[in-house]
């Protein structure tokens, strides 16, 4: 080819260059800390204020299986999520749909990415309708979700990647199971002040408690039951009970507290009975 004068033409392929969207809601979750950043705020004082909804696939032998959930800020917990063998705005709207149903909010944020499921004319219809907030952060920053990312890596080291799944029903099951009986019912969160987002919700309208005082009177019973055990000569094998490692936390949910200085007093104002000296008494 060379001596004939003959060239080969290689064609480039053209790479997809499409540009984002516009934002079809304001980010309503956008604050600036003290150091002048800009940061997101994911707390809520009430159930159904805010929400965080997001999308993730796996795949199985059949193909990818997507998972659309909505997540309340209040307590953590999963209330709505949708299944589906296809990624369209359909399965967004589904999930949230499922949210309403079971919530019945009025005036709550819905916070989600740029993604083109939540920009349809579907959702944003769907929240209009509904009295709902739509907010959307920008463009290539992760952090702007990062709560509900949290709990998508949750589920990837506890459901996902935990064996090679065959067919998307098989892996769908485990998924609702999941959610349903670990995640919602039976996982504890420090957040919580260690309780579970059923449990939390079931608490929060029997006080006025904010989160950190929750967090804060659990811990401070817990090292009172850890320091009764020590003093009756049980065995204890938690780290947090073991001498110097677990911290008692005052009713607003700090460490070195007053509470924690009054433990000390009451031990040693009280000698640790242990069997060898109830033998000797």
């Amino acid at each position: 080819m060379l001596t004939q004068g003959i060239l080969a033409s290689h064609a480039k392929r053209g790479g997809r260059s499409r540009k984002p969207g516009p934002p079809v809601h304001d980010d309503l979750l956008a604050v600036v800390d003290k150091h002048g950043r800009p940061t997101h705020d994911f707390t809520a004082d009430a159930p159904n204020q805010k929400w965080l909804t997001n999308i993730t696939e796996h795949p199985t032998g059949e193909g990818t299986l997507y998972l659309c959930a909505v997540k309340d800020c209040c307590s953590n917990k999963i209330v709505g999520y949708s299944i589906d063998s296809r990624l369209k705005s359909s399965l967004a709207a589904s999930a949230i749909r499922n949210a309403i149903a079971l919530r019945s909010p009025v005036g709550t944020i819905v916070r989600c990415d740029r993604g083109t499921q939540f920009r349809s004319k579907t959702v944003v219809r769907l929240l209009k309708n509904n009295g709902l907030l739509g907010s959307m952060g920008r463009v290539g920053a992760c952090g702007d979700n990062a709560a509900m990312e949290s709990f998508f890596c949750l589920l990837q080291k506890n459901v996902l990647d935990t064996k090679r799944w065959e067919t998307r029903e098989e892996l769908r099951l485990a998924i609702v199971v999941w959610i349903e009986t670990k995640y919602n019912g039976r996982r504890r969160q420090r957040g919580l002040g260690k309780l579970t987002p059923v449990d939390f919700e079931m608490i929060y309208p029997a006080g006025s408690y904010t989160l950190t005082r929750l967090a804060g009177h659990y811990w401070h019973v817990r090292s009172l039951n850890m320091l009764s055990r020590r003093r009756r000569g049980l065995r204890t094998t938690h780290p947090e009970c073991q001498p110097n490692r677990g911290q008692t936390l005052d009713h607003e949910g700090h460490g070195d507290s007053p509470a924690k200085e009054a433990v000390r007093l009451s031990a040693a104002k009280r000698p640790l009975h242990t069997a060898a000296t109830r033998r000797q008494l």
